[in-house]
């Protein structure tokens, strides 16, 4: 082995390091924020009439990351992930406010790139 191809790897390994404890951060803020906002939709006497299911159609490879995926979805306030569709990538996710839809996917969407980056 090449002192270069050593130096590619440790440099590879750091970067990928970096989106780890990147989507970690991002994850956990967007979980409190969440944990936050479902607790006022709470305090304000929502009976919780307003979510319904929507498809979020992932770009993952991986099984696992699919997985991985779906329960740091079901791990946040307000979503809960219900099934999976391997083969056509798809999980079907329960939102508790549909107004809030464009918004899960900008999270989802930012959440499953950093996951194909870090892992």
């Amino acid at each position: 082995m090449s002192w270069d191809y050593k130096q590619n790897h440790i440099i590879s390994y750091i970067i990928k390091l970096w989106y780890l404890a990147y989507l970690m951060l991002y994850f956990i803020l967007n979980v409190m924020a969440s944990g936050w906002a479902v607790a006022l939709q709470v305090l304000k006497g929502s009976k919780g009439d307003e979510g319904g299911l929507i498809d979020y159609h992932t770009r993952v490879n991986k099984p696992w990351q699919m997985i991985l995926l779906f329960n740091m979805l079901s791990m946040t306030p307000g979503s809960l992930s219900t099934d999976i569709d391997e083969k056509n990538q798809i999980i079907k996710v329960h939102l508790l406010n549909m107004a809030e839809k464009e918004q899960f996917y900008n999270v989802t969407s930012k959440i499953e790139a950093l996951l194909m980056k870090a892992i």
